[in-house]
């Protein structure tokens, strides 16, 4: 289905993630008339990896936008204040409606967690210790070792070594689960 995206007469935006320009004639400085037929728009991957298009306004004023936000302002409504959108699956280029919601910054961090999109831990470019480790130096911890001598022991600072014994970093490894439900 294709609708209207707002405050871009001149394109649309589809429940399957596509953008279309549509058939318009513009005049041009010297007079004469130029034909432009409707497309539909072949999109570019911005430097996080969502595709974007680039669209003109009513003043052919030039605006990049995502195009999971096309989609969702178009068939949802407008970006509420402190949401921000929501891949359900995690791929960023997968801009079917059925895929988007608007939601908090927690809301998009636990979608990001589930689906293991989420960059913490080991993912973490200057990341220095591995999932392993931590389990390890938070058994060790909690058993009575030396905080000092754990930081020692794994090249990193006290500080490190007290924020994965009190749960401060690394929390999902260290903290107890609650029961799943059957």
């Amino acid at each position: 289905m294709w609708k209207p995206i707002p405050n871009f007469p001149f394109y649309e935006a589809s429940t399957e993630g596509q953008v279309r320009s549509l058939e318009r004639v513009i005049e041009q400085s010297n007079g004469s008339r130029r034909r432009f037929p409707s497309k539909v728009l072949k999109p570019a991957l911005n430097a996080r990896g969502y595709e974007i298009v680039t669209l003109a306004d009513e003043h052919r004023r030039h605006h990049t936008r995502p195009i999971h936000r096309l989609v969702l302002e178009t068939f949802v409504g407008p970006r509420g204040e402190g949401q921000e959108c929501c891949h359900q699956d995690g791929n960023r280029r997968n801009n079917h409606l059925t895929n988007l919601s608007w939601g908090t910054p927690s809301d998009n961090m636990a979608d990001k967690i589930r689906h293991g999109t989420a960059v913490r831990g080991e993912r973490v470019g200057n990341s220095v210790l591995k999932e392993h480790q931590i389990l390890k130096i938070y058994a060790q911890s909690h058993a009575g070792a030396s905080l000092d001598d754990l930081a020692t022991e794994y090249g990193v600072s006290r500080p490190t070594i007290e924020a994965i014994k009190y749960g401060t970093n690394w929390k999902w490894l260290t903290q107890p689960h609650p029961p799943k439900s059957a």
